[in-house]
């Protein structure tokens, strides 16, 4: 029935002859296979009505297919019938009783069949209350979160593996001394995934560095790809995992580079906050004072990570009294209610409450 018009719903020209042809198929299978069992007609006929009726529902198929219209439920009755013989055409006929007597209802097959099984919806709080009702979680026991160094340093097998494989997801330059530190651990399991995550990070690295390093060579006049090789051999220096040699090489790597752009970019502000941070790790502090010191005129106040970079270069040099002249800039920063890290406050705070130049200095005298 269409519930629109009022009016009964007529089935397709080729359903209907579909459901024809299935009944005149299932009515000659199963008089062919009384007849077998009776003895009233040989093996050899019985097969032949079944060639005879798989012949006339081909032939129906492949009209329909030809034709362009609907062949899915011919094709299923066929194969059905072609496989099984007189049981595949019982099953044909029921099947067609079904969707017939389904085409015409308010709902389709299979919305009947799933409101016989309901999918049973519980909302997150209730869920949760059933499962601290049935034992399922327990939080009797009190939980801490363990930072990646204490977790290798202090946790069990389970964890340090668990920890290691976060690292390895989620590596960040913070992450390098717990990783470093899993390749001392005492389990020989733990010391080679540690190597193995240290592999990944070096692989990944040195790829691009790689890549880099040959599109440079093919280009050597195109600025982009030299910032980006510069970049790259900084990045693989501070990314923790390297040795002290091997970490001060791709330092000097990436001042060269750094150096050759600023050539061609003599103004690049972020390049030569980059030098004036390589220089001291290269333990050239003048230098780097020389680069980032430009950043800083009468009254104004640098980004908060170039004052850092710029206060361990004085301190390197003996120049307290600028650092505290530097600091003063950042009362704000001293504030309770600064976001800024906890180290970067607790420096700030040093220099602000002043310290004299003597406990700043390490002397050495022969005095037993």
């Amino acid at each position: 029935m269409d519930h629109q018009t009022g009016k009964k719903q007529r089935f397709p020209f080729e359903t209907t002859v579909t459901v024809i042809l299935t009944s005149i198929a299932a009515v000659v299978e199963w008089a062919a296979f009384h007849s077998l069992l009776g003895d009233r007609i040989s093996l050899a006929t019985g097969l032949g009505f079944h060639l005879a009726v798989v012949l006339l529902l081909s032939a129906w198929f492949l009209l329909q297919l030809k034709t362009g219209m609907d062949i899915r439920l011919t094709a299923l009755v066929l194969l059905m019938i072609t496989v099984t013989g007189p049981f595949g055409s019982l099953i044909s006929v029921l099947m067609l009783v079904f969707f017939l007597g389904f085409s015409n209802a308010d709902i389709s097959f299979l919305q009947w069949l799933s409101a016989l099984f309901p999918e049973e919806r519980v909302e997150k709080s209730i869920e949760l209350y059933q499962r601290l009702s049935a034992g399922w979680d327990d939080f009797s026991e009190k939980k801490r979160i363990m930072t990646f160094q204490d977790a290798l340093a202090l946790g069990t097998i389970q964890q340090k593996r668990e920890a290691l494989a976060k690292i390895s997801r989620y590596f960040r330059r913070e992450f390098a001394p717990a990783l470093m530190s899993a390749l001392h651990d005492s389990d020989n399991a733990i010391r080679v995934q540690a190597a193995t995550v240290i592999a990944k990070f070096e692989q990944e690295y040195m790829s691009r560095y790689m890549q880099l390093s040959r599109q440079h060579k093919e280009d050597p006049d195109d600025p982009d790809i030299l910032l980006k090789l510069a970049q790259q051999a900084d990045a693989y220096a501070y990314s923790g995992i390297l040795d002290r040699e091997r970490e001060a090489d791709f330092r000097k790597i990436a001042t060269e580079h750094f150096l050759t752009y600023l050539e061609k970019d003599p103004e690049n502000d972020q390049v030569l906050f980059s030098l004036g941070r390589l220089y001291i790790h290269l333990g050239k502090p003048e230098r780097s004072f020389d680069l980032l010191h430009g950043f800083m005129s009468s009254g104004q106040k640098p980004p908060l990570n170039l004052a850092m970079w710029l206060i361990e270069s004085l301190y390197s040099l003996g120049r307290y009294s600028e650092i505290r002249e530097l600091v003063s800039r950042y009362q704000d920063e001293l504030l309770p209610e600064s976001d800024q890290p906890i180290h970067i406050i607790d420096t700030l705070q040093l220099w602000e409450n002043g310290i004299t130049s003597e406990k700043l200095m390490i002397k050495l005298t022969n005095d037993v």
